[in-house]
């Protein structure tokens, strides 16, 4: 009998069970749903089985006073060389150098023409929004000397209706000082999104010098960095197939070059000016998509110290027009054509 009522009460609950998640599943709840869109770059269609990385957004939001050294260095499994912090930190993809990985930054190749090779410790987090890593020779699509890997920086629209205010002030030791302010207002139409942020850093800690005779404890001097910088996006959406794209993004550090515990201070001090401006328009048709883009890019670099001082200036202009044509479901046609004019100065 205790069998049979233990049955008995089994089937009742399931019973009740089923009944009540017929009941949710029939019920219909009224609202408007949010707009949802799906994207692929080129990149992802044409490197099928090559591995990619893709940073999650919320990591980046919530360490968006960081720079992508840092990000990148805390997860992914990319070896970054860094020579202290806010110092110059460059990027190995397996065992391969610095100028072998190419950054992309809304398409266009943002690695110093006169190095050929970027400094992730100069790129704050809050100036992108998705970051993704690609591991392999699939990153040669960007060029014949990427055969290491591609870190792709891109700069997403936020369509979501209204006004948006954020300010931030960090604090932390040896005169670490960051602030930031932002603003972004959306409709259906436009949508522009605006950002100011300054990183302060006297990096004045104490350290015991082992390379010398009783590894006497010293400060250390000559490694502070100022950086400050601006971004802005401004997305028109014209019509259902028509999205015109401007970005802007300026830059601009003024960082003191830390000297080794064998070296003397020679006061070293490098100073970086970086403006990227780029537009771009994208067409989406039924069985074809054009995407047409110009870039203007200014990158100067002043390195001094108490025997040495040089300075360069490039200014870099890029254009690129893809245009994608589905002939079937499994065949698609693409066009592309690349164009670039350095001019040293």
């Amino acid at each position: 009998m205790r069998v049979i009522k233990i049955l008995l009460f089994l089937m009742v609950a399931l019973f009740h069970q089923g009944v009540k998640g017929q009941a949710i599943g029939d019920t219909l709840i009224g609202g408007n749903l949010p707009e949802v869109q799906v994207t692929a770059q080129h990149y992802l269609r044409y490197t099928i089985g090559s591995r990619t990385t893709q940073l999650d957004s919320a990591y980046l939001q919530i360490n968006n006073a960081a720079t992508l050294a840092d990000v990148l260095q805390s997860r992914s499994p990319i070896y970054l060389k860094s020579y202290g912090n806010g110092m110059l930190s460059t990027i190995s993809f397996r065992g391969t150098s610095a100028s072998q990985t190419a950054v992309l930054w809304n398409g266009f190749n943002i690695n110093l023409p006169t190095l050929g090779q970027t400094d992730f410790s100069q790129i704050p987090v809050t100036a992108v929004q998705a970051v993704q890593l690609q591991h392999g020779s699939g990153s040669a699509n960007f060029g014949t000397g990427a055969i290491g890997g591609t870190v792709l920086l891109s700069s997403q629209a936020n369509w979501q209706p209204g006004w948006q205010f954020r300010a931030q002030q960090d604090f932390g030791s040896f005169g670490y000082n960051f602030r930031q302010l932002a603003g972004k207002f959306s409709s259906k139409k436009v949508s522009v999104e605006t950002s100011f942020y300054r990183r302060l850093a006297e990096n004045n800690f104490e350290f015991k010098n082992t390379t010398q005779f009783g590894a006497p404890v010293q400060r250390q001097e000559n490694a502070s960095i100022n950086q400050w910088g601006l971004t802005t996006n401004l997305n028109l959406r014209l019509n259902s197939r028509n999205i015109v794209a401007i970005r802007n993004w300026f830059t601009n550090n003024n960082d003191q070059s830390q000297p080794n515990m064998v070296a003397a201070n020679t006061h070293a001090r490098l100073a970086n000016r970086n403006w990227r401006l780029m537009g771009e328009w994208t067409n989406h048709a039924k069985m074809a998509r054009t995407i047409v883009r110009a870039a203007y890019f200014s990158d100067y670099m002043r390195y001094r110290d108490d025997n040495t001082f040089s300075e360069t200036q490039v200014n870099t202009y890029q254009a690129q027009a893809e245009h994608s044509f589905t002939l079937a479901k499994k065949l698609t046609l693409t066009q592309a054509v690349i164009f670039n004019i350095l001019r040293p100065r």
